[in-house]
């Protein structure tokens, strides 16, 4: 059996806002010269959660679940240290 420490994690609350998407450049050239357009970061995605395999999505770079952000520099910043569950 494993042991862990869960009993003594302490539990913390974050807060943010929903990120929308922001692309400079929201259209890619591949190589046969086809427009393309690739879901990546920010917004809700609906269909991938936390746990889902990371590979065989068609996306550049997608994020599970929500992604949120402070509008504040240095509460973005813990929020994404806190947040984060790996």
């Amino acid at each position: 059996m494993l042991k862990t420490n869960k009993d003594k994690l302490v539990m913390q609350s974050v807060q943010g806002k929903i990120k929308h998407p922001m692309a400079k450049f929201p259209y890619r050239i591949s190589y046969l010269g086809e427009p393309r357009v690739l879901p990546a970061t920010g917004g809700i995605t609906y269909n991938v959660k936390v746990g889902d395999p990371a590979m065989g999505w068609a996306g550049d770079h997608v994020e599970p679940g929500v992604s949120i952000k402070n509008d504040n520099e240095a509460e973005n910043g813990a929020l994404n240290l806190l947040s984060c569950i790996g």
